[in-house]
């Protein structure tokens, strides 16, 4: 769903049928986009910082395991 002048706000697309009963369609409808590059840069940003925090915290299981071992 990204094009160079407009995006999708979410990859799932509409298809009809076999949604679960709490299911909500979500919103599709096509934005245009103004600032590509302060957009990917929030993106890339935003995934680091979730992907650090998820290694620090392996990281501080793995030592508390090691010091809760002996």
């Amino acid at each position: 769903g990204t094009r160079l002048d407009r995006d999708r706000p979410t990859r799932i697309t509409t298809w009809p049928g076999g949604e679960a009963e709490d299911w909500t369609e979500p919103d599709t409808t096509e934005r245009p986009v103004t600032a590509r590059t302060d957009d990917f840069l929030a993106f890339v940003a935003e995934q680091v910082a979730a992907r650090r925090e998820e290694q620090d915290a392996t990281i501080r299981s793995v030592i508390a395991d090691e010091h809760g071992g002996r």
